[in-house]
């Protein structure tokens, strides 16, 4: 058995016969079911679960964030989530435990809906889907559904500082890797601070770094945003990315582009 994946086509050689699945075409379909929430990231879905408007049990599938054909059952489990890979069969079909398969995802959430059969519990009702604000006066008093419990944090290494304040890699819940910036107190205004925030909650693009959740209940106030695996861009650029060129294969400095000359211009975090 082969596997190739090209963009949304997952194409299967099975005994000299193609067959091929269109991928967003079978994910298209799911979006009928109120359990299915695409392309949402594993902090998302916890943050979503962990809502008061949801229960013990209460669950939703969601596209895998590391294989492109298969997808990941978050459940919750009191005041925990835990996260399943749901894998897809070369002949079709879908499994959790490979003992136990399903045709369908409907099929594969019925079963588990009757019984646990390894999972923490049984599934409940599909996770409330709650529309996100669209807040226009973040500051350190206002509390929204970005805001977390700061006891929920890890620091795990300081990235780096400034004037203002501290950047740096941590875990939420002990689980998910996150960037942490923090705010000194006295040093300027909250609400100036919160400003990045107010702007990133309005940005959502893949190739853009997402923010996660904010602390602003007390002080030190709190950024936490997705964590940039290679680290400083300054640093990036004097290392690794030496010598980095654009899509076209041209040198930056032939556009007369000191390319760690511009990351340095850009605020640390």
């Amino acid at each position: 058995m082969v596997f190739l994946c090209l963009d949304n086509y997952q194409y299967k050689y099975l005994e000299n016969a193609v067959q091929v699945v269109d991928i967003e075409s079978q994910r298209r379909d799911f979006c009928k079911f109120r359990w299915y929430f695409r392309k949402i990231k594993r902090i998302e879905a916890e943050k979503k679960l962990l809502l008061p408007e949801n229960d013990h049990g209460a669950f939703l599938i969601r596209d895998s964030e590391s294989r492109h054909n298969d997808y990941s059952l978050s459940v919750r489990d009191g005041d925990t989530v835990k996260h399943y890979r749901i894998r897809q069969l070369d002949e079709g079909g879908f499994f959790i435990a490979r003992r136990t398969t399903f045709r369908t995802l409907p099929e594969l959430v019925e079963h588990y809906s009757k019984d646990a059969d390894g999972l923490c519990v049984n599934l409940c009702k599909p996770c409330v889907q709650v529309e996100k604000p669209q807040p226009e006066g973040l500051s350190h008093r206002t509390r929204d559904q970005w805001e977390i419990d700061r006891t929920s944090l890890k620091f795990v290494r300081k990235l780096g500082h400034g004037q203002f304040g501290e950047v740096w890699e941590g875990q939420w819940n002990n689980t998910t890797p996150v960037a942490i910036k923090t705010l000194k107190p006295g040093t300027m205004d909250p609400k100036d601070f919160l400003a990045e925030a107010q702007i990133m909650k309005k940005l959502r693009h893949q190739k853009l770094i997402q923010l996660y959740a904010v602390c602003t209940m007390e002080e030190p106030i709190y950024i936490i945003t997705e964590l940039m695996k290679n680290g400083s861009l300054l640093e990036y650029l004097q290392g690794k990315g030496k010598g980095l060129k654009h899509d076209g294969g041209t040198d930056l400095y032939h556009y007369g582009i000191n390319e760690e000359r511009f990351a340095a211009g850009i605020p640390a975090g």
